[in-house]
């Protein structure tokens, strides 16, 4: 069965674009597609397969298929809170040094090839 759609923000109405699209089937969901920069989506399903449908900061929708469909996404509050904690999360001091680190190996490493190469 085709499938086609477009994939909106039930509260604003504005298309959601890089949705993720997946089949569940007998074996769980396994993503098939992304909705385009306008929400839309076109997919092939067999007989029996439902059409999942997730978005980050939207509650994700398990659906029946049909051929032409308009889904509306439901925001998730709960995940757009995680999502704003982790935003603001300060980054701890190791981070910093490990950061340092890398960049002084790389800089040994590349003045190493560099006088290497050199060479010949």
């Amino acid at each position: 069965m085709q499938v086609n759609g477009t994939i909106y923000n039930g509260i604003t109405g504005e298309t959601l674009p890089q949705a993720t699209i997946y089949k569940v089937g007998n074996f769980g969901a396994m993503p098939i597609a992304a909705s385009d920069n306008n929400g839309g989506f076109s997919v092939t399903l067999y007989q029996g397969e439902k059409i999942q449908v997730s978005y980050i900061g939207f509650k994700t929708l398990v659906l029946d298929p049909k051929s032409q469909m308009k889904i509306d996404m439901a925001v998730d509050e709960q995940s757009l809170e995680a999502v704003t904690i982790l935003g603001y999360k300060k980054p701890k001091k190791n981070s910093y040094k490990v950061l340092i680190i890398s960049i002084i190996l790389i800089l040994v490493i590349a003045a190493i090839a560099y006088m290497y190469f050199k060479k010949k």
